[in-house]
């Protein structure tokens, strides 16, 4: 799952940025499951979907906001420390700076929207080989019939299985 389709909206899009705030949750609720997968930590991703910085952003884009909105500086912060966790979880580099942009400005946004889609591509590749090289390149795989091997399966599988439990007990749009 990525958010490559949803990020690539139009600007002023509301019902488009709805269905990319829910995509975006679901896709940093999986990066938390490989995370634990690989035996890091599971950082929250609950205020992700907040309608209340969704409702802003859309006010931003109709240029009807004076300037920064509390929500949606909340939830860029919130954003970016996310990521940030993420990157140093799976040592993927240095993080760009996603909270310093004006949602008003169309080039802006399709800016951010590049980069934040470009980051989310980075980390799904080095997510991907890390679950990948935690469970010895899967069942056949390069070491896919050790006893490690078999129990890192189980793991990975335990830790989808806890990622999908809290999914569905998760209310994400009312």
């Amino acid at each position: 799952m990525d958010i490559d389709l949803q990020s690539q909206m139009n600007f002023g899009d509301a019902e488009s940025l709805r269905d990319l705030f829910l995509v975006h949750r679901f896709v940093h609720d999986q990066y938390a499951a490989q995370i634990v997968a690989k035996g890091g930590q599971v950082t929250p991703t609950g205020g992700l979907s907040s309608e209340l910085a969704l409702a802003e952003w859309v006010v931003t884009m109709q240029g009807d906001a004076p300037g920064l909105m509390p929500a949606l500086g909340d939830w860029l912060q919130l954003h970016q420390n996310l990521h940030q966790a993420e990157y140093q979880a799976v040592n993927a580099g240095l993080m760009p700076d996603l909270v310093d942009v004006d949602f008003s400005d169309e080039q802006q946004f399709y800016d951010w929207m590049e980069l934040h889609r470009d980051l989310h591509k980075q980390q799904d590749a080095v997510l991907t080989k890390a679950v990948a090289a935690a469970i010895g390149g899967g069942v056949g795989g390069a070491g896919g019939t050790s006893a490690t091997t078999g129990v890192q399966w189980i793991n990975a599988i335990n830790a989808t299985v806890q990622w999908i439990n809290a999914l569905s007990s998760t209310v994400i749009w009312k």
